[in-house]
């Protein structure tokens, strides 16, 4: 079975980044592949999937970030443009069997 991982994260990170690489290491133990869905780091994975990542969006230390940054990083949080048009292309290219959505949210 071809199972789609997407979170924010494709490192280990944080306990949330941490259980989808690890459920994803689970998944491949049993025989499946795990196909990810994340945002491009430098910390990153290395993954042949990675064309598909998204662009990174810092949201660390908002004083830093101008206001046009902060407005469009606030519209991306409802709606990413480049996250639909890259997972599309993922689709059509790979028949995915089920998604497992994880830790998404803000970005």
């Amino acid at each position: 079975m071809k199972v789609l991982q997407a979170h924010k994260y494709y490192w280990y990170r944080d306990g949330a980044s941490n259980y989808a690489l690890q459920l994803s290491e689970w998944l491949r133990n049993d025989g499946h592949e795990v196909i990810p869905f994340a945002m491009h780091e430098p910390q990153s994975l290395a993954s042949p999937y990675a064309k598909y990542f998204v662009s990174n969006l810092d949201l660390g230390k908002p004083g830093q970030l101008s206001l046009l940054t902060k407005v469009q990083a606030t519209a991306r949080m409802f709606y990413c443009r480049e996250a639909v048009q890259n997972l599309k292309r993922l689709l059509s290219t790979e028949k995915i069997d089920v998604a497992h959505i994880h830790n998404i949210y803000h970005h």
